[in-house]
């Protein structure tokens, strides 16, 4: 499969995969703080995992700020955008910002 054939495979799709992803890291911030406060995993381990929930997180970030997620959906936009905020917010770095930068580093 040639690329430009393989882009036009999914270009313009709703990317459903991400947003379970998403769903999923949010669930585990969840659950590594419920841990922590009832002290069921030490700190070490809940910091290690966080650390793999983060580097997801990047990702939703990345995509949201690429317009991936929705796929050029309109009516999905703003829950993009929402998906960009949560995962930037949860490495506290602006998302807005975030954008700015990293589409300048693709020009």
């Amino acid at each position: 499969m040639s690329k430009s054939s393989n882009l036009n495979v999914y270009s313009g799709k709703v990317a459903l995969p991400t947003i379970v992803f998403f769903l999923f890291l949010v669930f585990g911030y969840a659950s590594l703080w419920w841990m922590f406060q009832n002290q069921l995993l030490p700190i070490w381990l809940i910091t290690g995992l966080a650390t793999f929930l983060a580097y997801g997180m990047f990702t939703i970030a990345h995509e949201a700020s690429h317009g991936n997620i929705s796929g050029g959906n309109e009516a999905l936009k703003k829950w993009e955008t929402l998906m960009g905020w949560t995962a930037a917010s949860s490495l506290f770095f602006p998302y807005t910002a975030f954008v700015v930068i990293h589409l300048e580093h693709h020009a």
